[in-house]
């Protein structure tokens, strides 16, 4: 019997997504957020539960670009 071909994932990304680093995923990385990666940024953050709570964002809570801003300017201590 031939062995099975190797399953490749077809999930890009978020580097493959939007050509960004992912460390810009990383609150308090990047400082000011230009609008594009902001977009990413927000986008990212509505796709992904886990990534919404490292950011500050409580589960119901709306995901406003000014709260954005501000995290991504200043380093998260847990």
């Amino acid at each position: 019997m031939p062995p099975r071909p190797k399953f490749k994932s077809t999930k890009k990304t978020f580097t493959d997504r939007t050509g960004y680093d992912i460390r810009l995923l990383t609150p308090g990385y990047s400082g000011e957020l230009s609008p594009e990666e902001l977009e990413a940024v927000q986008e990212e953050l509505i796709r992904r539960p886990g990534l919404r709570k490292r950011w500050g964002f409580d589960e119901k809570e709306r995901i406003t670009k000014t709260k954005i801003q501000r995290m991504a300017a200043e380093e998260i201590t847990d």
